[in-house]
């Protein structure tokens, strides 16, 4: 992976930007999967149309076939082509989203207070990693509010981190939560 990641702050926001960079033999294994999902997909619909089709032959290759198969591969094969995740931290919430070239979902917030990171080494040589965000509840229990999703150049995340505490107060998670502290907020 050569993933890239920009960081930049306006003064009251930190902004991450992080972009998914595949492998091109791993992009063209890829291709390859979608376009046999899709022949398989259109050889359905053929073959259903051409004989005496049933609701539920209809049901299978116009709901299930699309719901199960082709769709999660089309969604990993444009999340590893054009893939984009984005982050802006603030000093009360922070708001992310990600983009899949042609669809792009809507901006989710997470409000915290305190804010906590712990930067998750995803490869041997260091070289890149995801951050983790957390919080603590009304009862000093840490939370985990938001995890990346994308393996980012290790002195971006570094970068990152530096530019939140030039705005506001930022600590690491010195421990690892077992897993009766780690509780999931749900949207």
């Amino acid at each position: 992976m050569h993933n890239s990641a920009e960081v930049s702050s306006d003064g009251s926001s930190v902004f991450l930007i992080s972009v998914v960079k595949p492998k091109k033999y791993a992009q063209a294994i890829l291709i390859v999967l979608f376009i046999i999902a899709l022949i398989l997909y259109v050889s359905a619909i053929v073959h259903t149309l051409n004989s005496n089709p049933t609701g539920g032959a209809i049901l299978a290759v116009f709901v299930l076939f699309p719901a199960t198969i082709l769709f999660p591969i089309s969604k990993y094969l444009f999340w590893n082509l054009y893939g984009k995740e984005e982050i802006v931290v603030s000093e009360n919430t922070i708001n992310y989203r990600r983009s899949y070239g042609v669809l792009t979902t809507n901006w989710h917030t997470k409000k915290y207070k305190p804010l906590y990171y712990n930067i998750i080494k995803q490869d041997m040589d260091n070289d890149l990693s995801i951050i983790e965000f957390g919080g603590k509840t009304t009862r000093d229990v840490p939370v985990s509010i938001f995890k990346s999703s994308v393996k980012t150049p290790t002195r971006q995340i570094v970068k990152l981190t530096q530019e939140i505490k030039k705005i506001f107060p930022i600590e690491e998670i010195t421990h690892k939560p077992n897993k009766k502290e780690l509780l999931k907020i749900r949207a």
